[in-house]
């Protein structure tokens, strides 16, 4: 089984490390699992570039995703959400 829709969020990339570790270990305790390759990481008004590491994996940065119907963006932009909410209102 595997935890779905689940945004763990920090200001400080080390420390959302370790809460992610830390929230693995929750999830393997209750019999669930990360599935690292659907993983992906977001920051935002950040010019690190080095990458995020979940044990021996590494977790692809995007720039935007979809989170609970609604779709983030890095730079704070609402652009692609509302195009997204008139596309689904349109094939509704």
């Amino acid at each position: 089984m595997y935890a779905d829709d689940i945004a763990p969020v920090d200001e400080d990339k080390g420390r959302l490390t370790r809460r992610v570790h830390a929230w693995m270990e929750a999830l393997e305790n209750g019999g669930l699992k990360l599935n690292v390759a659907k993983t992906e990481y977001m920051a935002c008004n950040s010019t690190d570039l080095t990458s995020l590491r979940i044990g021996d994996d590494t977790v692809v940065r995007t720039d935007n995703f979809r989170y609970l119907g609604s779709v983030l963006d890095a730079s704070g932009d609402i652009d692609r959400d509302i195009k997204a909410r008139i596309s689904a209102a349109w094939a509704k």
